[in-house]
């Protein structure tokens, strides 16, 4: 698989920058810029064109505290445009949380 034209963090500081990686198996085979990384595509390589999205090193967490994920998702709900609550899901107003167009927003 390569990820290319995109902004990918490789977290080096000698360059912490790269436009393309390319991966097989469960191994980064080559993180660079586009034309070294896409020379190495094959016949039956999976090409994901990023369109400039931002990329990062790192790996997912998928466990939730079923009652805090329910309790906030709840609030998130029930509560009126504009209204914020925190990530415990207690309704506040102006804490962290809020529903923009559809989507959950936050702010620090």
């Amino acid at each position: 698989m390569i990820l290319h034209h995109g902004f990918i963090w490789t977290v080096d500081e000698s360059k912490p920058r790269a436009e393309a990686i390319a991966a097989r198996g469960d191994r980064i085979i080559k993180v660079g810029g586009n034309e070294e990384v896409l020379a190495l595509r094959g016949e039956h390589t999976r090409l994901i064109d990023l369109k400039g999205a931002f990329v990062t090193p790192g790996f997912n967490d998928s466990h939730v505290h079923f009652a805090s994920a329910a309790s906030f998702f709840w609030n998130l709900l029930c509560a009126k445009p504009g209204d914020w609550i925190d990530d415990r899901g207690d309704l506040k107003v102006k804490t962290l949380y809020t529903i923009v167009g559809g989507r959950i927003v936050y702010r620090r």
